[in-house]
């Protein structure tokens, strides 16, 4: 049996769970904004990296697997940190979620949390017990690393690394501010490969802090909106990243002006952005397709998009001198688990990142 597809926006429709694993292995690029109707018999039966992938692009997924007792710890775990309060509230009501997160959740959260916590019978203290600053577990990246580091987002923060370290040295001291840190992840490549003092910025609560990833190293989070001023005094940096941000702010003029602000004279400025005019794009759209990336509802909060030259140009207009850019990948990332073809991707996107889905710019402030 094949799943039900339909037309590309109709919801997608499994008869089991084999049918969604090997859908998931075979189009995950080509149906991350297609809706889907979710089993939560599938739970016990999907691989915890599937169970993520499902949960981080579909919500009806997401909340199946955050209440579903057979859900693997470590991906409830990861699902506490989801932007979704009401994801957030079926991983503190679940009994199988490890008792660190719960704590977390019961001494940090907000009311309604702190309470799904306080009552989940997996919590053993009473609520005016929980210790406090307690530890949460942390996720083990080197796990996830070694077996999907091919994929989203491990391949672009390696790639992305290996990059700069070809155009400058990172020296250790030296300061950074990585705008969009999200969960802390990218921060958590940058700390177990460079000794430098990273500050991290997203809108998430600073008292959620316990429940994102714990780098190693010096490092700190604050809650700052980035379509707004960073808020950060006379402070400047030697480097700046945003990963995979660009996209979602309204004001770009405003965003890199701030990033031009904050960065020390001479400091580096390293972005990855969709591009609009990929070879996918360049192929598909001509026959009708919607465009990868390009939104006409909220889904991933795209709302804008660059290719190569314009993305040049603005930062050119905003005062910084272009040193690198490059592709991420030109061949689809599912192809990357064999090292001769990631090194033909990686030699072509060196080249033609004109054509890739996503570029990276390093760019120093003049």
């Amino acid at each position: 049996m094949q799943p039900e597809i339909g037309s590309r926006m109709d919801p997608i429709r499994f008869n089991n769970a084999q049918e969604c694993a090997h859908w998931i292995s075979t189009q995950r690029h080509t149906w991350q904004e297609r809706e889907l109707v979710f089993d939560p018999a599938w739970v016990p039966h999907l691989d915890p990296m599937d169970l993520l992938f499902l949960a981080h692009f579909h919500h009806q997924a997401a909340r199946c697997i955050a209440q579903s007792a057979l859900t693997p710890p470590r991906v409830l775990e990861i699902l506490s940190r989801h932007a979704d309060r009401t994801i957030q509230a079926c991983v503190a009501a679940n009994p199988a979620t490890p008792v660190p997160v719960l704590e977390a959740f019961a001494r940090h959260y907000s009311r309604n949390l702190a309470s799904q916590a306080q009552r989940n019978p997996s919590l053993p203290h009473p609520p005016a017990q929980v210790q406090r600053n307690a530890p949460v577990c942390n996720t083990d990246l080197a796990i996830l690393k070694s077996r999907h580091s091919w994929e989203e987002p491990y391949y672009r923060f390696t790639r992305t690394l290996d990059i700069l370290a070809q155009v400058t040295r990172v020296s250790a001291g030296q300061t950074w501010l990585d705008a969009g840190c999200s969960y802390l992840m990218f921060i958590y490549f940058v700390l177990e490969r460079f000794p430098v003092h990273i500050t991290g910025l997203d809108d998430w609560n600073e008292a959620d802090k316990d429940l994102m990833y714990q780098p190693p190293g010096t490092w700190e989070y604050l809650q700052r909106d980035l379509e707004f001023d960073f808020h950060l005094d006379q402070r400047q940096f030697d480097f700046l990243s945003a990963l995979e941000v660009l996209e979602h702010i309204v004001d770009t003029d405003r965003f890199l002006e701030n990033c031009h602000r904050y960065l020390k004279p001479g400091g580096y400025l390293i972005l990855t952005t969709p591009n609009i005019n990929s070879l996918r794009n360049r192929i598909t759209t001509p026959l009708g397709i919607y465009p990868n990336a390009l939104e006409y509802r909220i889904v991933n909060y795209h709302v804008r998009l660059y290719n190569k030259a314009n993305l040049m140009t603005h930062l050119t207009e905003k005062g910084f001198h272009i040193i690198a850019v490059r592709g991420i990948s030109f061949l689809p990332q599912r192809l990357l688990f064999s090292t001769p073809l990631r090194k033909m991707s990686e030699w072509l996107a060196d080249r033609l990142p004109q054509f890739c889905n996503n570029i990276l710019v390093i760019a120093q402030k003049k």
